[in-house]
């Protein structure tokens, strides 16, 4: 959330969903006990930014890679499952076959967490990153198919015969069943989608 403040700050990028009008006008959540419980969470700095759509990540990594000169962009499905698996082919999670709490914000609660954690609040996988499953689902650059014939040979963003507008998202959220939070789960979004399970991570091309 913080690195993400500082390009709203910049006014390169819009704030997330819970801190715009959209979700302060809408009276299912305000006033009420649900949105109080939810801002705390989903607005506070060492958690990842919520509520965001594939085309704020757009203006978020473009700010980013102006600002360092770094070639920053919102990674491949195919690079983010890789780096999902952590090494680990064949396996369900990258941690083994079984789902195991202890290594996911999911709707299998028990954790402690209604809605978002701290970004290191679980335990990294061995390529050192973290929520690669749950937490919040992420955008990645391909936009959406129904399956992987006439994939790209390489790992470059699919983006051509897509099924409309729609993007891809990956990772499965704290709102997810452990089966979507597989490393070969796969969900989809129109690119303005603002709901607050979803938010982005970015890849440096070296």
């Amino acid at each position: 959330m913080s690195e993400y403040q500082k390009c709203v700050t910049a006014k390169k990028c819009p704030p997330g969903a819970l801190q715009s009008s959209h979700w302060a006008q809408t009276p299912d959540l305000l006033p009420g006990v649900l949105f109080d419980k939810m801002w705390a969470p989903l607005t506070a700095n060492d958690h990842p930014i919520a509520g965001v759509n594939w085309d704020n990540a757009q203006a978020y990594v473009a700010w980013l890679k102006a600002k360092t000169g770094q070639n920053y962009r919102l990674p491949t499905e195919a690079e983010w499952e890789r780096a999902a698996r952590g090494g680990k082919e064949g396996q369900r999670f990258w941690w083994g076959d079984e789902f195991d709490m202890r290594f996911a914000n999911t709707a299998a609660k028990g954790d402690g967490w209604d809605w978002t954690s701290p970004v290191d609040a679980y335990p990294g996988h061995p390529y050192g990153l973290f929520d690669m499953a749950g937490n919040l689902l992420e955008w990645v650059q391909d936009c959406w198919h129904d399956n992987y014939e006439g994939t790209p040979a390489s790992e470059v963003a699919w983006t051509k015969s897509c099924f409309g507008t729609q993007k891809v998202l990956r990772g499965g959220s704290w709102g997810s069943d452990p089966d979507s939070v597989r490393s070969a789960a796969r969900g989809h979004g129109e690119p303005n989608d603002r709901y607050f399970a979803l938010g982005f991570r970015v890849a440096r091309g070296l």
